[in-house]
């Protein structure tokens, strides 16, 4: 099938939305498409009864970009409605492209351009920097069959993403079940934390370093308001041995968030992720004593709806910003159910938190697929000029592991669709290793595979294959 290299400008015209002033917005009317209703199904609607161009008119089906501040491309799937600025409403010139087919050139052109532009600090595309964007298309029957493998990964990247809010929604209900709404919750007895012997330790002041100087050091953002702890852009501090130890985080050992934002204050998390590492100032350890308080259930109770209400009722608030001190946390006051139900709700909570790291893994993977298969299928990748996502897995020990023991473990496959993608993954790096193995000498990367001593097929790293050769 033969394929053109064309520009957006050849097959679309972009049209910018009305400059809708405050004065115009109104009770009824049309309603007016902000970027914040594009990206959040829940954000309100502005109406206007103001009389605009037909071209700001927007119908089902329409595609619309937003190039300002938040960056995306959008199919609108409800009724007339009009368009603001900052985005704009996509009209087709020619009948040679597909809709959604252009809507992935849109996802390319937002990711290429803006590599084009890091470091710059610019936070929107021009119309003529999309309109110019040049990109390859074939015949529609090709397109057709593009759009058709990006829907279906799309597809499974949603119902990951589904099933991890899935997972923190039914760790709130729990809580809520066992505890909250429990009718032998009113038997059980109260008290103020400051009677239930927690030991309470602010995190270290000193400046962190990106130098991998010292000790890695957890920071607010590093905690998420599901109670979940993720190791993702540490920073390093150099401490005296004697404050290292003060401020080593220990198994089981809670986290709570005491200064941020009033939408992210309070986060608390049990730390669980091994030994080596500090905290900054911002944070506060708790160490509960267990024969009264699971540290599991601590964390449900801070993080919880009633718990953030009794804490903003104690609160020191300034703006938008709002400290939670030891002081103020140790005059909760906190219901305290039986300790063997508090164990039930932590073994809950780690499997909850076991299957959300399964989630999240192959939520990587199919993310990363998904840019594969859209550089690959739009011709973007030129084999002397870029690494392609299987060689940007590769060149990577870590990741490259870490794949291998998804394969390895064979489980968790949420259709043969997805069943398909890791096979086709590991065939294509088996493929690629084969070849880099002929071609580069010494090359330690990739993965393998190999009869063993019982006559079966091993997979392994390249780098192990090539240490037992040596």
């Amino acid at each position: 099938m033969s394929s053109k290299k064309i520009k957006i400008k050849d097959v679309a015209q972009l049209i910018n939305g009305h400059a809708f002033k405050p004065t115009d917005r109104s009770n009824k009317g049309l309603k007016i498409i902000r970027i914040q209703n594009l990206n959040n199904p829940l954000a309100n609607y502005n109406q206007t009864e103001k009389e605009v161009a037909n071209k700001y008119l927007v119908n089902k089906g329409d595609i619309l970009i937003a190039w300002s501040a938040s960056l995306g491309v959008y199919e609108w799937k409800q009724e007339k409605a009009l368009l603001n600025q900052h985005i704009f409403k996509v009209e087709f010139i020619s009948d040679d492209i597909l809709k959604h087919y252009f809507k992935y050139i849109v996802q390319l052109a937002f990711d290429e351009l803006l590599y084009k532009m890091r470091g710059v600090g610019l936070k929107h595309l021009t119309k003529k920097q999309l309109d110019d964007y040049e990109f390859n298309l074939p015949e529609l029957q090709k397109q057709e069959q593009i759009v058709k493998i990006l829907d279906s990964i799309e597809i499974l990247i949603n119902q990951r993403k589904d099933s991890i809010k899935l997972l923190d929604e039914y760790k709130k209900a729990i809580f809520l079940n066992l505890f909250l709404d429990n009718q032998a919750s009113k038997k059980w007895k109260s008290d103020l934390i400051n009677n239930l012997d927690f030991s309470f330790i602010y995190g270290t002041a000193k400046k962190a370093n990106t130098d991998n100087v010292g000790i890695p050091i957890l920071r607010m953002n590093n905690i998420s308001s599901s109670g979940e702890i993720n190791l993702d852009k540490l920073k390093y501090v150099l401490l005296e041995d004697k404050e290292k130890e003060r401020l080593k985080l220990n198994s089981r050992d809670v986290l709570f968030n005491r200064t941020n934002s009033r939408d992210l204050v309070g986060k608390s998390a049990v730390w669980n992720k091994g030994d080596g590492y500090t905290f900054a100032g911002y944070l506060v350890k708790i160490i509960v004593n267990e024969k009264i308080i699971n540290p599991y259930y601590l964390v449900g109770f801070l993080n919880s709806n009633h718990g953030k209400k009794i804490l903003f009722n104690k609160a020191q608030i300034a703006g938008n910003l709002a400290n939670f001190s030891p002081k103020l946390i140790k005059q909760l006051k906190i219901l305290i159910p039986p300790i063997n139900l508090q164990k039930k709700y932590e073994g809950i909570v780690v499997n909850c938190d076991n299957q959300k790291a399964q989630y999240g893994k192959s939520l990587t993977l199919l993310e990363e697929l998904f840019q594969s298969v859209l550089y690959k299928s739009f011709g973007k990748l030129d084999d002397e000029s870029e690494e392609d996502a299987i060689d940007f897995m590769m060149s990577d020990e870590l990741r490259i592991q870490k794949f291998l023991d998804d394969v390895k473990k064979g489980e968790d496959y949420e259709s043969l669709r997805q069943y398909d993608i890791y096979q086709e993954t590991l065939f294509n790096i088996l493929e690629r290793t084969e070849q880099k193995n002929q071609d580069e000498e010494g090359f330690k990367k990739g993965i393998v595979q190999f009869l063993n001593d019982e006559n079966e097929i091993e997979l392994i790293t390249n780098r192990e294959y090539r240490l037992r050769e040596e």
